[in-house]
């Protein structure tokens, strides 16, 4: 392969599993032949991406590598994230959403989201005014945007702890 191709297939293991990069700061992922390490050896926000080839019989092979452009990952967690609320996922219920909606408080193109598509959902940058609708726009992992009843949801937000001298 050559580098601009293992380049292209680091980018798209980056914007897959960035959260995960980030959260661990020293990341490995095999394809067949090769072996990526994504790694933040002065622990800070960028991170080194090195190629070794790989083969089932020989394993690893870390005399040599390829080193490709290092990229600045930032921890974008989000302050809040969505999810199902759990009496709804104990009972194994979707929950409808849409694209779309219409009037004041109707989902045009009513469709039902699982508990799993749910998981590590954030908030969208809602299109429509917020005062035209009483729905909540949800973006899920899968890069969706559509429009959920809150009381669907649960909403689990990040602590802030503030230093004071």
């Amino acid at each position: 392969m050559t580098n601009d191709q293992l380049q292209q297939i680091a980018d798209g293991l980056i914007k897959q599993y960035q959260h995960e990069i980030v959260r661990d700061g020293d990341w490995w992922h095999g394809i067949d032949g090769y072996d990526f390490n994504i790694h933040s050896p002065d622990e800070n926000d960028w991170f080194h991406i090195n190629v070794y080839t790989h083969n089932e019989t020989a394993g690893t092979d870390y005399s040599t590598w390829i080193d490709l452009a290092p990229v600045c990952l930032r921890d974008n967690t989000p302050d809040c994230i969505i999810q199902m609320r759990h009496d709804l996922i104990k009972l194994g219920y979707a929950v409808p959403a849409s694209r779309t909606f219409s009037n004041y408080d109707t989902l045009d193109d009513r469709l039902f989201v699982t508990a799993e598509e749910l998981e590590g959902a954030v908030f969208g940058e809602d299109p429509a005014d917020p005062d035209d609708h009483p729905f909540c726009y949800v973006q899920l992992k899968d890069g969706r945007s559509l429009y959920f009843v809150g009381a669907d949801l649960d909403f689990i937000y990040k602590l802030k702890i503030v230093q004071t001298e």
